[in-house]
């Protein structure tokens, strides 16, 4: 069987090279690869993707990259192999760069609206503004084969819906997302969508983005034009980890790069279009990678990312919703989320979603009428002695509104409405400034879409420890927990433990509200100065109500000092469905210092149980 194998693949390789010497296209002479090297890129290639692989099936980092690249320099048609960021890459003589690339999970964050919601587009009469030249929309799912990853059909089909009702002509990309595809077509949208993997090789200054197109062997990147697109770093294999029929599998695509773009198009050839990326460091190159390229092209502006990011998915969604009821670029970017446009996800300093050029955020999707926000508590600038306030307020020229985020010092949850167009739900001050930020989508009498977002700033008053819980599935329960110095986490649970069954507790924390049906917030506060010693937080999975695993966010500050990040953290199990429910113990805070350190570990209760009664709710 091996040797029937060999047979038809030499064959193959025979007739690849045939043709490679016939065909009438740019390569020169001096660009065709002999027989025997086309033998020693494959059999090397085979050999290093068994290694990679490897790797990337079993969850390993840059680091297990790293110490096979001394090995990867020996092979003899391997001209360099190192790692950049979260990628391996092998450059081949005579040949160009395949890459093997550990990717970032998504994030679904907490404020994230439902898929299902129906908007509608208004039209100003004013045609003045700044648009794509036509109406024509391309989404692009480089991943919709990934089982780990249906939140990305969701977004597609969404978006295709929405624009659609804005009078947009929309194509959806999945394998045919191919390297003609972006070689030749992509000049004919006046709007792209684009999820895809991506990556930065600084070594070389190329941004790297994956196409749709799966790769079968590795010997067609030896053909014809292909060939030498490879060798000049416009066309590339890279690999990622995937989920296919319930199992992790390793695949390949062709990745395309700016320098593509920039070969393939003329200048000024693209209808002012709008394009966002998904793909990681799609904008880290110091000229801005796939930006200033698709600038000189006719591009009115490019929206990517400078960094590994988790929530381009969910970022670019939020984007687009404003952007479909009528704000620009620029307005679209003010109203989103902090944490919406700051991921820091994987990298210490954060991913930045960036547009260029500047001017790039006078762009325009529909010409739509504004609608407003009216706050009628709190009052801006006012200062409050009460660590719970009430948010209530309208939505003016909306005739309902679908849905919202507000947004407490960089926190983003729902927003809770309480009519078509009234909102209104309790927020937590921490100490000095609270800068609070609602947004609204909605529709108008005439059925049509609008998008309003205001901003205000209150003083609180002063605490000595401020924690908050959120989570990123609806109808799911999942409890905060914080237990004093001298406890460990067999006290969950009883009369030391502040937690839904003891939210005052005898020595001064509290819990507001325990949240049983989905993305929280919770808050547990001590007021003043407590006794000296660590206290420790903890989050347990209560119900997931059939939601399944969830991710969850907590922040926390102490002694009204800056707001520390943990999370997302998956929890998989609750206690209503495996009669024990994950627990995560966050991080230690020490009185008086206020100092806050990460714990970041798991437990699974087990036989702690047996010594354990966990209260159940009514």
């Amino acid at each position: 069987m091996k040797k029937r194998l060999f047979l038809n693949f030499t064959a193959v390789l025979f007739f690849s090279f045939l043709f490679i010497g016939c065909s009438k296209d740019n390569n020169s002479s001096e660009n065709v690869l002999t027989k025997e090297e086309q033998q020693e890129i494959i059999s090397s290639y085979n050999e290093i993707n068994n290694l990679a692989s490897a790797i990337l099936l079993n969850g390993g980092t840059e680091d297990d990259f790293e110490k096979i690249i001394s090995d990867l320099q020996n092979y003899p048609m391997v001209e360099k192999a190192w790692v950049d960021g979260k990628a391996l890459m092998v450059k081949f003589k005579s040949g160009g760069v395949i890459s093997w690339l550990i990717t970032s999970e998504y994030i679904i964050p907490p404020y994230q609206s439902e898929l299902d919601v129906e908007m509608r587009s208004a039209f100003r009469t004013s045609t003045s503004i700044d648009k794509p030249t036509n109406n024509n929309a391309c989404l692009i799912n480089q991943q919709y084969g990934d089982e780990s990853r249906p939140y990305c059909n969701s977004i597609i089909s969404y978006l295709s819906q929405e624009l659609r009702k804005n009078d947009y002509d929309v194509v959806v990309k999945t394998s045919n997302a191919n390297v003609n595809f972006f070689s030749n077509e992509f000049n004919k949208y006046g709007v792209v969508f684009c999820i895809s993997h991506g990556y930065y090789d600084t070594q070389n200054d190329v941004t790297w983005v994956f196409t749709g197109e799966e790769v079968e062997n590795i010997f067609t990147l030896l053909f014809s034009d292909l060939y030498t697109w490879w060798k000049d770093y416009k066309v590339s294999v890279g690999q990622v980890d995937e989920e296919r029929g319930g199992k992790q599998v390793t695949v390949s695509y062709y990745c395309i790069s700016d320098r593509l773009f920039d070969s393939q198009y003329s200048q000024n050839s693209f209808p002012n279009s709008l394009v966002y990326w998904v793909a990681c460091q799609g904008m880290k190159s110091p000229n801005f990678g796939l930006g200033q390229v698709l600038q000189k092209k006719g591009v009115g502006v490019t929206i990517g990312w400078d960094e590994t990011n988790c929530l381009g998915q969910s970022t670019g969604l939020s984007l687009f919703q404003s952007l479909l009821g009528g704000y620009s670029v620029a307005e679209a970017f003010q109203a989103l989320p902090t944490k919406a446009k700051k991921d820091d996800c994987e990298v210490p300093a954060g991913a930045n979603l960036i547009y260029y050029p500047n001017s790039g955020g006078n762009m325009y999707l529909v010409d739509t009428t504004k609608t407003t926000l009216s706050i009628y508590t709190p009052t801006n600038g006012t200062t409050y002695n009460e660590r719970t306030i009430e948010l209530y307020g309208e939505g003016n020229g909306f005739a309902r509104i679908i849905n919202g985020t507000v947004e407490v010092n960089g926190i983003a949850t729902t927003l809770t409405l309480i009519g078509d167009t009234t909102f209104q739900q309790p927020i937590d001050l921490i100490g000095g400034e609270n800068h609070i930020k609602v947004s609204c989508y909605g529709v108008l009498s005439n059925g049509k879409s609008s998008y309003a977002s205001t901003e205000l700033t209150v003083i609180g008053p002063q605490l000595a420890l401020f924690t908050e819980l959120r989570w990123n599935t609806n109808f799911s329960d999942v409890d905060l927990h914080l237990l004093p110095p001298n406890s460990s986490i067999s006290d969950l649970w009883t009369f030391n433990d502040c937690f839904y069954g003891n939210k005052q507790t005898y020595w001064g924390a509290s819990l507001d509200v325990d949240d049983v049906d989905g993305y929280g917030p919770e808050h547990i506060t001590i007021s003043s100065m407590p006794t000296a010693g660590v206290y420790t937080l903890y989050v347990h999975y209560y119900d997931n109500h059939g939601a399944g695993a969830t991710d969850a966010f907590v922040d926390v500050s102490a002694n009204n000092g800056n707001i520390v990040n943990f999370g997302p953290y998956k929890l998989l199990n609750s206690y209503a469905s495996n009669n024990s429910g994950d627990v995560w113990a966050v991080c230690a805070i020490e009185f008086p210092s206020g100092l806050i350190t990460p714990i970041n570990q798991y437990y699974n209760l087990g036989g702690l149980r047996s010594s354990v009664i966990i209260p159940k709710k009514k």
